[in-house]
């Protein structure tokens, strides 16, 4: 194969390319309005539509609907038409973007959520009637003070007097299981 005039190499021999359908479909138009600047994917194009049934009758129907088309008597509309489609146009309403099912949902919702919220509210209110609950844990420290985190309300502090270790042993186990 001769390199082409002007001096230009030829980097790919066009017949190695293999073409897919979907490469095929992609670069169909071009193809078909002989746009394609590259001969070996035009050289591919015609070798794919040889060998795909298939992409052949694509490539049939669509030539002949561009064959009617270019065939039909070109059609004009009647000076009036512009006219008619722009007062049609603005006669018409833009569609509900909130359809009438769409504002009952809504609104269904939000009545939930309102519920929840008063439901929510009453729930946190506190009861007067309800009596206090007796948390209270009982410190037993021979030692030095303990800080803790526990609930001030709930803490009942007993005195304890040690006067040996025995006693401060005996002292620290009541105190763990005392209620």
């Amino acid at each position: 194969m001769e390199p082409p005039a002007g001096g230009d190499v030829l980097l790919r021999d066009p017949t190695s390319i293999v073409m897919r359908c979907t490469e095929f479909l992609q670069i169909y138009s071009d193809y078909r309005d002989g746009r394609l600047s590259d001969d070996g994917v035009a050289f591919a194009a015609e070798r794919h539509l040889v060998e795909c049934a298939r992409c052949a009758r694509y490539d049939q129907a669509v030539r002949r609907g561009v064959n009617v088309l270019r065939a039909a008597p070109e059609i004009e509309p009647s000076p009036a038409f512009r006219q008619t489609l722009r007062r049609r146009l603005l006669g018409v309403t833009p569609p509900d973007p909130f359809p009438a099912t769409g504002r009952v949902a809504a609104s269904v919702l939000v009545a939930a959520a309102v519920a929840l919220l008063v439901l929510e509210g009453v729930s946190l209110m506190p009861d007067a009637e309800a009596p206090a609950e007796s948390n209270a844990q009982v410190v037993v420290n021979p030692g030095p003070p303990f800080v803790g985190f526990a609930d001030p309300g709930a803490v009942r502090v007993i005195a304890v007097t040690v006067t040996d270790e025995t006693d401060a042993d005996s002292a620290a186990r009541t105190a763990a299981v005392a209620p």
